[in-house]
């Protein structure tokens, strides 16, 4: 049951950021969504620096010390609120200062970040649902906040199909999640209560909490940062066109982690205990041959069915995309795959070589659409992210040779068995 609730959690929040994301598409059309997604993929990654890593090691201490969890969660606030102001704060003017963000687009790009700033902090306090094993109400919270996302941006889509106004809603609806997940929390857990010099004591422990994350704020920045430099690249390769087009494959490879996440709750508890037997190979395999299969089903839905849902629902503006499918549905197949290998990692404790992955999946993709966007485009963008995705999967694949050979002896291992 917590499985089946933590899944619908995630669900509902990815399902209505795309069903948001595509209504946006549909009523701006590609450039326009280019410039939005430009702006939100900047945020974004301000937001991953300010972030620093947090999430992992506070639900650990949450769910470790489960009646201090309010406290943990308000040091951790304090801390995460402070890193904001001062990224946020020197992102914005750097990317002022640099021309990527242009005058007449400052007040849209500080709406986005707001926006992005608030969600950030949303889904933080959403842990503490987790570690005192209040998954039902982290569902709850996520299936109201997710419908009101969609109400509200999607109406504004309809009746002001603009930029500004959408974007307006955008922010509104991400200050409502806040303000309705705290209320949720805050009926069990006191957070956001502050005893006298709580808050000052917070910031003065700030210097060592930054030592201390370190090694969380690299691995947590460097593995989400793929999902962002693919969007730069296009719109600086390609510009806000072309990007508006990508940004539908780009939800695509986006709603694929959804499998990876779900095979990573169900997988990882069982092969932990797997890897400490005698004879796993054989649980090794049927979790290999078990992600394979799904992502070469979804592979092929991608390639055979996006093309249909994208002229029926997204009209010829968006035509462009559909060279995007074969790339997009192989990486799916090799995400999946790949993923089977990092969830091995996992379990046999071994998150330096996931991190080694991940700066080799981005020096790949970084590599491979230099070469081959200019030539080929859209398409080329594609097969540069399936591409990138291979190299990963090479990488993991002879590091778990090198770490763990006997886990793919099957045959030898039922002998011995």
């Amino acid at each position: 049951m917590k499985t089946i609730f933590a899944t619908s959690s995630m669900l509902a929040r990815i399902l209505s950021q795309t069903l948001v994301f595509l209504l946006i598409g549909k009523v701006l059309g590609p450039v326009e969504l280019g410039q939005f997604s430009l702006f939100m993929v900047y945020a974004s990654l301000i937001g991953l620096v300010a972030d620093y890593g947090c999430s992992n090691p506070a639900l650990r201490e949450m769910s470790v010390n489960v009646p201090g969890a309010a406290g943990i969660m308000n040091d951790y606030l304090v801390f995460r609120v402070a890193m904001g102001v001062v990224c946020y704060t020197i992102g914005g003017v750097g990317l002022y200062l640099s021309g990527l963000v242009s005058l007449a687009d400052v007040q849209l790009f500080l709406w986005l970040s707001l926006a992005s700033f608030v969600a950030l902090q949303s889904d933080f306090i959403l842990l503490i649902f987790r570690a005192t094993t209040r998954y039902n109400e982290e569902t709850v919270t996520s299936i109201v906040t997710a419908l009101v996302h969609l109400l509200l941006v999607g109406t504004v889509c309809f009746v002001a199909p603009h930029i500004v106004p959408v974007t307006m809603a955008f922010l509104a609806s991400r200050l409502f999640a806040l303000a309705f997940t705290v209320f949720m929390v805050r009926r069990k857990a006191a957070i956001l209560s502050f005893a006298s010099g709580h808050i000052v004591a917070a910031l003065r422990a700030a210097p060592g909490m930054l030592r201390k994350r370190t090694l969380y704020a690299a691995d947590s920045f460097i593995t989400a940062a793929f999902g962002q430099i693919d969007t730069l690249l296009v719109g600086h390769l390609l510009g806000l066109h072309a990007l508006g087009n990508y940004q539908l494959g780009a939800k695509v490879l986006q709603m694929s982690l959804s499998i990876v996440q779900v095979a990573s709750s169900v997988c990882i508890p069982v092969l932990s205990r797997a890897v400490h037997q005698a004879h796993p190979a054989r649980t090794v395999m049927q979790m290999i041959l078990a992600l394979a299969g799904v992502g070469a089903a979804a592979a092929g839905c991608i390639y055979w069915i996006m093309p249909y849902l994208v002229d029926r629902f997204m009209g010829a503006q968006f035509a462009d995309a559909n060279v995007l499918w074969g790339g997009i549905g192989l990486a799916v197949f090799i995400r999946c795959l790949a993923a089977s290998f990092g969830i091995l990692l996992v379990a046999l404790d071994k998150p330096g070589v996931r991190t080694f992955v991940q700066i080799g999946i981005i020096s790949g993709l970084v590599a491979l659409s230099w070469v081959l966007v200019p030539a080929y485009g859209l398409w080329g963008m594609g097969y540069a992210v399936a591409g990138a995705l291979g190299i990963g999967l090479v990488i993991y694949f002879v590091a778990v040779l090198r770490l763990a050979p006997e886990l793919f002896m099957l045959r030898k291992a039922e002998a011995a068995h």
